[in-house]
């Protein structure tokens, strides 16, 4: 039977005592906590020969998992240290040793070997990525020499964030792409150390907390965004002005640890994010991982759940209506009518809850989504809302954002817009359907012994979008004929389109940036 070493625990927890194996080499174990599990590392004669995490099933395959996780730590140590003792092929010291893997054996600097301890195995991994940063290297410097010849004109060094959320918006990709492998290559917005502000792409591995692995600069001049690496060079700033900088993504990701969001900080795992909360940590002095926390705050932004509810409302009427036909019963109709309303009155309650979030923002939260309006502006805004203004239901929603504009000194909007005449008509529908009041009305008279009118909704709505096929032809307009996937689509996107253009005169970003990706992914492809 092989022998086992009987590690111990000193004082402090983190280390063991020294025991000499049969080998002659002298061994330790040691212990980090990360992210509430344990780092462990095994020391042979002092330096580093194999490290583990007790969450991994190759710790927990070699342990009674029922046993405390001091006691694990040894015994998957002491394990570990006889499984894997052995002769390496290169050094022929008999040590800990691994099996190379089949990521191994495809590098030709691994050839006629089987088995490494790990300081020989780094030492050909070192020779390997000196030889690779050598190639990267001399690329980088064609891939300089040919910019050279027409240096791009990095867009950014503004001092306003919105500047550089409207320069990302303007382009075409979507706010979030899957690159595989874990990655995914997401518009951000940087603040570099001099205060200002650019537009880029960033690369983020998902699956280590959203690891931050490069960034892409974008430029006016060429079609192509620009590495980092490549960047600074035209920038025209010094290195100093660049660095540290923070980032923020356009899209949330869920689980990035490194990253403020638009709302707050998202890295407690304890509170889920739900797309709609800000969640505000305090933690001790001396923390370890993003479970060491003395208080957590939780502020939720209902708007954004009532516009992801129309979005999926949306799409569930895109889908119905590839089933549906004029020959579905009663209840198919029905259930289509149902998310057909469902959905206008997300809109209109997306449109109340999305202005008062923000007055609330002022006078509560100055560090949520008004954080970057002028601190007099804030103040404004908190102290009518204080007094009640617009703050109670005698303010319809129109007038409130009106009012949120006036009091930021910005340009009010032009109520004989298209656009604001879509959300005065919008409210007006949702209120005809809350606050229902029934009416007869004559949709046709062979005789002619009656006038036949228009429905006032009939001539604010006619035109605006399809109606809805799947009733009769002398079914009058509101209802019957209003109610439509149209109407659904036409309330969402007057929704969106209003609040845009409302943020984009304020110059901060939209509350429900973040998850802009969503409702693009589930209506307008969709419906495209």
């Amino acid at each position: 039977m092989k022998q086992k070493l009987k590690f111990e625990w000193d004082e402090s927890g983190n280390k063991t005592n020294s025991i000499k194996f049969t080998n002659s080499k002298v061994y330790q174990v040691t212990n980090t906590k990360f992210h509430g599990n344990f780092r462990v590392d095994i020391l042979e004669n002092e330096i580093g020969a194999s490290v583990e995490n007790t969450s991994n099933s190759t710790f927990q395959d070699l342990v009674d998992i029922d046993e405390p996780i001091e006691k694990q730590m040894l015994d998957w140590a002491s394990n570990f240290i006889v499984k894997n003792i052995g002769v390496c092929d290169s050094c022929k010291e008999t040590k800990i040793v691994r099996l190379l893997s089949t990521y191994d054996l495809e590098k030709e600097d691994f050839q006629n070997l089987n088995s490494l301890c790990k300081n020989c195995r780094d030492k050909i991994y070192d020779k390997i990525y000196e030889k690779d940063k050598a190639e990267r290297l001399a690329e980088h410097e064609l891939a300089q020499a040919e910019m050279d010849k027409n240096p791009p004109k990095i867009i950014g060094g503004f001092k306003r964030k919105n500047d550089a959320f409207k320069a990302i918006q303007k382009l075409g990709n979507p706010d979030r792409e899957i690159i595989g492998e874990g990655f995914e290559y997401v518009k951000a917005i940087i603040q570099v150390a001099d205060g200002t502000f650019y537009p880029t792409f960033l690369t983020i591995c998902v699956i280590d907390g959203g690891e931050h692995w490069d960034t892409d600069f974008i430029s006016s001049n060429l079609e192509y965004n620009i590495p980092q690496n490549l960047a600074f060079k035209y920038l025209g700033k010094t290195i100093e002005k660049i660095f540290p900088y923070e980032y923020e993504t356009l899209a949330h990701i869920e689980g990035d640890f490194h990253q403020s969001s638009w709302f707050g900080i998202t890295t407690q795992t304890n509170v889920r994010h739900h797309f709609i909360n800000q969640i505000t940590l305090q933690r001790p002095d001396q923390w370890e991982g993003v479970e060491a926390t003395t208080k957590v705050q939780v502020r939720s932004y209902f708007s954004i759940q009532h516009i992801l509810s129309a979005g999926y409302l949306c799409k569930k009427l895109i889908e119905f209506e590839k089933t549906i036909s004029n020959e579905n019963n009663d209840d198919d109709l029905i259930d289509h009518r149902s998310l057909v309303v469902s959905t206008i009155l997300s809109c209109a309650s997306f449109l109340e809850a999305n202005i008062n979030e923000l007055f609330m923002d002022a006078s509560e939260n100055p560090n949520g989504i008004v954080k970057d309006l002028p601190k007099s502006t804030i103040k404004v805004l908190s102290k009518m809302w204080s007094r009640g203004i617009p703050r109670t239901a005698s303010y319809p929603v129109l007038e409130k954002y009106q009012i949120a504009l006036a009091l930021s000194n910005k340009k009010e909007f032009d109520l004989g817009t298209s656009l604001i005449q879509n959300i005065t008509v919008l409210i007006k529908l949702r209120n005809a359907l809350v606050h229902y009041e029934p009416e007869s009305v004559i949709t046709k008279d062979i005789a002619e012994t009656s006038t036949i009118k228009k429905q006032k909704l009939e001539q604010q709505l006619k035109g605006k979008f399809p109606l809805n096929p799947y009733t009769g032809i002398d079914n009058p307009f509101f209802p019957d004929k209003c109610l439509s996937l149209g109407c659904a689509l036409w309330a969402f996107n007057s929704c969106i389109s209003f609040t845009d253009d409302f943020f984009m005169k304020l110059g901060i970003v939209p509350t429900y940036q973040r998850i802009r990706h969503k409702l693009t992914d589930t209506i307008l492809q969709t419906h495209r």
